[in-house]
Order: C-alpha cells, then structure tokens, then sequence
C-alpha cells in the first residue's frame, strides 16, 4: 500500500469510536486518534533506513518496524507497563498503536508482502503477485487493480472526513 495507511488509520478510528471506544472521553478520543494516525504510519518509519543508510539494497519490509513479531514485543511492553502503572489511558493508547499497526501490516500484506513468520521464515506473505512491468517500479503497483483498494479507502476517509465537518 502506498497512500491509504493514514485514510485506512483514520477510518478504523472512526469505527472504533462509533463502536466499541464511545465511553472515553473527549482527551481519551484525541488520544486515540493520535495514536491510530501515527501508529498507521508507524511501519514506514523505515523507509529512513531503507532510503539514507540501507540504499535500497534490502526490501524495506525485512526491516523491524514491518515484523509482526517485533510489534507484538512492543505492545506486550506497553501493556505491562499500563497494567503495573494501572493506567487506562496507556492501555487504550496501546490497543490503539497495535489496531493500526497491524491494519498497516495487513494492508501490506495485499500486494506488498510482510514477513509474517519471521524470525523462522523471511518469506514475504503476500495476497497478490504485482508483476513488475513498469518503469519507474511504483507504476506497477499504482496500474495493479489491487490499487482500488487504497482508492477506495481514501474515498471512504473522504466522506467520514466530509460529514464530520458538516456535522460540526
């Protein structure tokens, strides 16, 4: 996925806070959104690496940020952290970093390939074989119908977008 992990971050917030997260309140709702906007970004923070020290020699989703397990790690942390420090707010802002990051890992998991078994595999899973046909390497993915996918996410984000500025 290219340009619908913010929209998709954003819509899943949304969900989230018309289901199941209506009792926080308006700080914890803020919370909430933060996270989930960084969090749906979060994965990417590689591309750093990958671009201004890597080169582009190793496929950005063999990075840490883009391994489930490594993310499990993190989450496990924070959520033993929140319940030693009996903080609610830190648990709901961790439920909140791993419900985006994981969206953003299975959003790249449909064309991009994420190394979901890693450490014991470094296979790339993915749903869908992009074949690389075109020059420069990202029209393949921005020609593939899976495409749609973010194009449909982004229209989505668009409309929830729309009608909370008219509803306010």
């Amino acid at each position: 996925m290219f340009i619908g992990h913010l929209p998709s971050g954003y819509v899943a917030n949304h969900l989230l806070q018309r289901s199941c997260w209506r009792g926080p309140d308006s700080a914890d709702r803020l919370l909430t959104t933060c996270v989930m906007l960084a969090g749906s970004l979060a994965p990417d923070l590689d591309m750093f690496y990958f671009y201004l020290v890597d080169g582009g020699r190793t496929h950005h989703h063999l990075f840490w940020p883009h391994l489930p397990l490594a993310w499990l790690l993190i989450g496990g942390v924070i959520a033993l952290a929140g319940l030693l420090l009996k903080s609610r707010r830190l648990l709901l802002a961790d439920a909140a970093l791993m419900i985006a990051v994981f969206l953003h890992l299975a959003c790249d998991t449909i064309a991009g390939g994420i190394a979901w078994w890693h450490p014991w595999s470094h296979r790339l899973v993915t749903w869908f074989h992009v074949p690389a046909t075109h020059k420069p390497w990202w029209l393949n993915f921005f020609l593939h119908w899976t495409f749609l996918f973010e194009v449909l996410v982004i229209v989505w984000a668009g409309i929830i977008f729309t009608r909370r500025r008219k509803s306010s």
